[in-house]
């Protein structure tokens, strides 16, 4: 499981616009911020969530979008790997891929 400092580390390599963590946030380590069973600090802690849930959020975003981009990668290469392959007459139409 990443930390989140290594989530938004990714995300803003990525190009995401990653939002500052909160003061108070910050003197959490990445473990007592991930570990939903431990104790949370009094100060900043609903800000500390809400920053959480939206690295959390941004971080999924990010990873359904890399996966998106290797499928169609993916689909483009068996198209081209088809393509070289089967002769002009056995290739499915436009109609037949629906």
């Amino acid at each position: 499981m990443l930390s989140l400092d290594h989530k938004a580390a990714l995300l803003r390599r990525a190009g995401f616009p990653v939002p500052a963590a909160p003061v108070n946030c910050t003197a959490w380590s990445s473990a007592a911020c991930n570990d939903t069973g431990s104790a949370r600090p009094a100060a900043g802690g609903d800000a500390c969530d809400r920053w959480r849930q939206s690295i959390d959020a941004l971080f999924v975003a990010h990873s359904i979008a890399r996966a998106m981009r290797s499928l169609q990668q993916e689909e483009l290469r068996l198209r081209d790997a088809m393509a070289h392959y089967l002769p002009q007459q056995s290739r499915p139409t436009a109609h037949e891929d629906l």
